[in-house]
């Protein structure tokens, strides 16, 4: 099993890649979560759109694109090419793959798991379904909340694990056809 170790062998290498960081790592429990990684990994490569500080033990690799971009709903895209480049040109520098699920970091971390076979572990942080819900969607809306929800899938699917912080995340992820062994749902502290 690829993942039996991980939470004992700190010398493995991490690479966590992350957009809309100065979001996620100010402004909620994301940043308690990475300074959490940190202190389990001794190596983490933080794979950014912004910098942003998080502690000494955290060795960041900063990728930082015009802010149109960051704010922009579709170039924001073109960090999952960047992010994936830079993850197959470096990958003899991690061991191992976080994602968070949702979003142009995962679909580089799932293009990464694809082209390294290196191990994933993705971290479901948002209901990929909860767009069906929605009302007066345009038709470009609704395409583009069906390819993410395509691509969650099938980056569930080809995680080594997946880590649920809640409770309906986890039987969202059950639902699709994630097997119970593979999944785990976890509460944070501040939950």
């Amino acid at each position: 099993d690829k993942c039996s170790n991980y939470s004992t062998d700190r010398y493995l290498r991490v690479l966590l890649p992350i957009t809309s960081g100065e979001f996620l790592l100010q402004f909620s429990h994301w940043r308690d979560i990475t300074k959490y990684l940190s202190g389990i990994f001794h190596y983490v490569i933080l794979l950014i759109d912004a910098f942003v500080s998080i502690n000494n033990n955290v060795i960041t690799k900063t990728i930082r694109l015009p802010f149109r971009i960051r704010g922009h709903r579709i170039l924001r895209y073109l960090y999952t090419v960047i992010y994936t480049l830079w993850g197959v040109s470096n990958m003899s520098r991690y061991d191992l793959i976080i994602a968070l699920s949702g979003g142009p970091a995962s679909i580089s971390a799932l293009l990464l798991k694809v082209f390294t076979k290196k191990p994933l572990i993705t971290i479901i942080r948002t209901d990929f379904t909860e767009y069906r819900t929605y009302k007066a969607l345009s038709l470009f809306d609704k395409i583009l909340f069906l390819l993410q929800d395509i691509i969650t899938r099938q980056l569930l699917r080809r995680s080594d694990k997946v880590i649920s912080i809640y409770e309906h995340l986890y039987f969202i992820a059950r639902s699709a056809n994630i097997p119970k062994e593979k999944i785990k749902l976890i509460y944070l502290p501040v939950d």
